[in-house]
């Protein structure tokens, strides 16, 4: 067994040296002290923390394989699988289960206030470990006798995989719905009640629709390596490093713990003062101090009622985490965007009067008449005998149009632009990928089937 280890590593050495080898470690160890935190030793020597291996794997970056792969997938993702971990286990379900619901319910409270806090996949997985580990040690090691659906409550050390699939899990089930805006906006200005199970059908097809669309694009969006999702990125290096991948030894794991638990308390104090006991701090205005009897200066500044000109925020809902989770380009993209919306396209719509802008709170979401008072929905409806509910045409008319403000307005016109512009962008698209099979099926339809008939 010596002799043949020296061989190859003979056959290495003799290889080109230019030739980059970066060591990538096994998706997931099976030792039962990482799974339940430790690292198996406290020594800072990598080679006795839990590694039966004499070396790790080496995978040769610059070869056909891997040429496509951008050099920070390279950087994060493991390229070794352990086909014999648990994956769809009744821990990883019951887990899943209780932070869907949890999830689901929170985000779904959150989109009905003026700002939304959702529920982060970040705080599943950092929750989800624990609690997966403590199930590990404390569930029996017992197989519920379903014949082929036979499945063990525990079937060891908690693994990556289960945790991973509880993060997907969370992230697509526990963000709320947003199919249900339809029946509370109907109930709420309409007087229309839906039926539950025509809204519960409702939110289920609109949601499989959004996969079945994802489904269509996976070959171009997600299969293809030049698309990355950095925030997919950040996902797996914290399952990894939850899961003993960290090259640190024990007493520098424990010390960063520390660290971590104090910036969490630090964090909910944070997040508590502004929230609760002083919400002023929300929003610091400084423009208003110095000129608070301008009204040109008000509206420059004003964090609510203006566009918030070299404002301040104290609050992490209003800062939200994507200042540290999304890259550089993408956070220049958004603050261009903001400039253009915000600072030039809305102070345009306020001082040049379009569409009685100064009559409304310009960064209102709520629907005016052109008076400024609230449109009366509730008046426009009426229901026949039948229980059939129409449209007063005559009451519309003496009511008018409906008015937003500035702020509302510009957004319904941005998305109706960019939804038209991603529809373009994705036939272009797929018509790249697949005109090769649309041409195929249009020679069929000229040529073949002619012959055929």
């Amino acid at each position: 067994m010596s002799q043949l280890r020296d061989e190859k590593s003979t056959l290495r050495d003799s290889k080109d040296s230019s030739v980059p080898k970066v060591a990538v470690d096994p998706v997931f160890e099976t030792n039962e002290k990482v799974f339940l935190g430790g690292l198996g030793d406290d020594s800072p020597d990598p080679t006795k923390r839990g590694s039966t291996d004499d070396s790790e794997p080496e995978h040769d970056f610059k070869s056909e394989e891997f040429a496509n792969i951008p050099e920070l997938v390279r950087t994060v993702v493991g390229f070794e699988d352990d086909p014999s971990l648990p994956v769809l286990t009744f821990r990883s379900l019951l887990l899943s289960a209780l932070f869907c619901t949890i999830g689901s319910i929170v985000s779904q409270l959150s989109y009905f206030r003026t700002t939304t806090a959702p529920f982060p996949v970040f705080f599943v997985i950092l929750a989800s470990a624990p609690l997966g580990r403590l199930l590990a040690r404390v569930l029996p090691d017992y197989t519920v006798p379903l014949g082929r659906f036979s499945f063990s409550l525990n079937p060891g050390p908690f693994s990556i995989k289960e945790h991973a699939i509880v993060g997907i899990a969370a992230n697509a089930g526990s963000q709320g719905q947003w199919a249900t805006f339809l029946p509370t906006n109907a109930a709420l200005y309409y007087g229309i009640t839906m039926h539950p199970a025509i809204a519960l059908f409702f939110g289920w097809g609109a949601s499989l629709l959004g996969f079945a669309f994802a489904a269509m694009v996976r070959k171009i969006l997600i299969d293809d390596p030049e698309f990355i999702f950095p925030l997919s990125l950040q996902q797996v290096t914290l399952y990894r490093s939850m899961q003993g991948k960290s090259e640190l030894h024990k007493s520098t794991s424990k010390k960063q713990m520390k660290v971590f638990w104090w910036i969490l308390l630090g964090t909910f104090i944070w997040q508590f003062l502004p929230e609760y006991l002083f919400p002023f701090v929300a929003a610091l205005a400084p423009l208003c101090w110095f000129a608070s009897r301008n009204h040109t200066v008000n509206f420059l500044g004003a964090g609510r009622g203006g566009i918030g000109l070299l404002n301040i925020t104290l609050n992490w809902s209003n800062i939200t985490s994507t200042v540290i989770t999304y890259p550089y380009s993408v956070q220049v993209t958004i603050f261009v965007g903001f400039v253009i919306t915000t600072w030039i396209l809305i102070p345009v719509a306020y001082l040049g009067n379009l569409w009685g802008s100064p009559t409304y709170n310009i960064m209102s979401n709520g629907v005016f008449q052109k008076n400024g008072s609230s449109y009366p929905f509730e008046s426009l409806i009426y229901t026949d005998s039948s229980g059939i509910q129409h449209v007063n045409e005559t009451r519309y008319h003496e009511v008018g149009l409906a008015y937003s403000g500035a702020q509302y307005t510009w957004e319904i016109f941005m998305v109706s632009l960019h939804s038209k512009a991603s529809l373009f962008s994705l036939l272009i698209l797929f018509l790249k990928w697949y005109a090769s099979y649309i041409s195929s099926f249009v020679w069929c339809g000229l040529f073949l089937g002619p012959k055929i008939a």
